[in-house]
């Protein structure tokens, strides 16, 4: 099973550092829907690439899913504020992850008990099974989060979120890739380095990330299953 994790920004073009939240910050309100085509056309070209079994998407809007469905059927999103009062409000409901599959994917919406972002959407394909998650940023509700993805962790194949390392609450919870973690600091308000996003679970392997020109966030790409031996 090959999966594709990105951020897509909301195809506002922007890609880390102050300079670039000051002079294009604008984008997150009023953007053209010609920019956001120009965008939109940079995921449809990566996912060509790449042609992917599952792909998982953050800081995508509702509308921007008819976009894909040509090339990945199966579409699910949902608020990344689930369960919080900010999903009731307009402006803050159309702010989703997305799930798209090649396949009929079963999903199930579920909340952390903490934190603005707490969306947990569990997820069975024909594929493999796992969670996507989209952390909150404060330090306390990251790490109530975290714990209770550690008790989650024994039960499901893997797991993969927008992985932004604030502090060393998440030391010893990324067993792929962990001394990366102190290398690339990942909220580029504050360093403005491109994101290193992380998977966490069983059977991952060949995970590779690679810059999708689409926001702060670097793109991963891993496979999930048994890896093949010569």
């Amino acid at each position: 099973m090959k999966v594709l994790y990105l951020n897509c920004n909301y195809f506002t073009g922007i890609r880390g550092g102050w300079k670039s939240y000051l002079v294009l910050g604008y984008r997150y309100v009023f953007h053209k829907k010609k920019n956001q085509q120009k965008h939109i056309q940079k995921l449809r070209k990566v996912i060509e690439d790449n042609s992917p079994d599952v792909v998982c998407l953050t800081e995508i809007r509702a509308h921007h899913l008819k976009h894909f469905q040509d090339l990945m059927p199966h579409l699910f999103g949902a608020c990344k504020y689930h369960g919080t009062f900010w999903s009731r409000l307009p402006w803050f409901r159309k702010n989703q992850i997305a799930l798209l599959s090649k396949e009929y994917v079963h999903t199930e919406l579920e909340s952390f008990s903490r934190g603005m972002k707490r969306v947990f959407l569990k997820f069975t394909s024909v594929f493999g099974e796992g969670n996507f998650v989209h952390l909150a940023l404060r330090k306390k509700q990251r790490a109530s989060q975290i714990d209770h993805l550690r008790k989650e962790i024994h039960d499901r194949a893997f797991f993969f979120w927008d992985f932004n390392t604030l502090g060393k609450v998440e030391k010893g919870v990324c067993p792929i890739y962990q001394s990366k973690v102190d290398q690339i600091l990942s909220y580029p308000a504050r360093k403005p380095k491109k994101s290193l996003d992380h998977c966490i679970g069983k059977m991952c392997h060949d995970v590779t990330y690679f810059d999708s020109g689409l926001s702060d966030h670097l793109a991963m790409i891993f496979r999930l299953g048994q890896a093949q031996t010569a």
